[in-house]
């Protein structure tokens, strides 16, 4: 009877440690926190109020850009201006955020809103103003259409053209306030170009003249469909 005391109290000391082995329990993975807010025009996140507010007033600049450069109220050039400076925005609020887990605080709010003001105050101001480049001129996107300078009208409805697809990409959000500046810069130059080569020609483009303004646009329609399709980190 000792003995076979003995054998079960070996037994039970060698399979102890690999009963409580065998029954190690998993902690079981943890919710991941969800991620911040983020800055830009559009995004609404229920719980970052301050943050909406600012990217309403963002939405709401870009829509009265997209519909300046549309109508032609904005030249290439102000529009080129108005999207640097709504970029600053952008990166301020962005940079405000990163400081507390994607808030804004109430001082950081108001001073967005105070810039934002002074933005909207510039968009009002340059959609009133009277531009080179409007209907009145005769190179641009906005300039009549005259029988007597076929090709002038056909390098013009091709800037008509790209200034309706930077202002969809505006409206739409698929192009940033920085891609929209450069694009409109470029857009810039070549009716600057185009004004040019009509001074030397009583109004008139060479066919040479033409063919160089076509070539150029083709290179800023490939950079408005690229700009539109890439995968932007700052895209909504």
């Amino acid at each position: 009877m000792k003995k076979l005391i003995i054998k079960l109290a070996l037994r039970a000391t060698l399979l102890g440690p690999l009963a409580a082995y065998g029954q190690s329990t998993t902690t079981p993975p943890s919710t991941p926190p969800a991620p911040p807010s983020e800055a830009g025009p559009g995004i609404v996140d229920p719980g970052h109020p301050r943050v909406n507010e600012v990217n309403g007033r963002e939405e709401n600049q870009q829509d009265r850009i997209a519909q300046g450069i549309k109508n032609g109220t904005l030249s290439p050039t102000e529009a080129a201006h108005l999207e640097k400076g709504e970029a600053r925005i952008e990166k301020q609020e962005a940079k405000d955020m990163s400081k507390d887990n994607g808030h804004l605080t109430k001082q950081e709010q108001g001073q967005l809103n105070r810039e934002e003001n002074r933005l909207s105050n510039h968009i009002y101001r340059d959609k009133h103003n009277e531009q080179p480049g409007s209907a009145s001129s005769g190179a641009g996107p906005n300039a009549a259409v005259d029988p007597g300078h076929p090709r002038v009208n056909q390098v013009n409805h091709r800037e008509e053209n790209q200034q309706d697809r930077i202002a969809q990409g505006v409206k739409s959000g698929a192009l940033t306030p920085g891609e929209t500046s450069r694009l409109e810069k470029g857009e810039a130059r070549l009716q600057n170009r185009e004004s040019k080569d009509m001074a030397k020609d009583n109004g008139h483009l060479t066919k040479q003249n033409k063919e160089q303004l076509n070539r150029e646009e083709n290179r800023l329609s490939h950079r408005i469909h690229h700009d539109k399709h890439n995968e932007h980190e700052a895209k909504k």
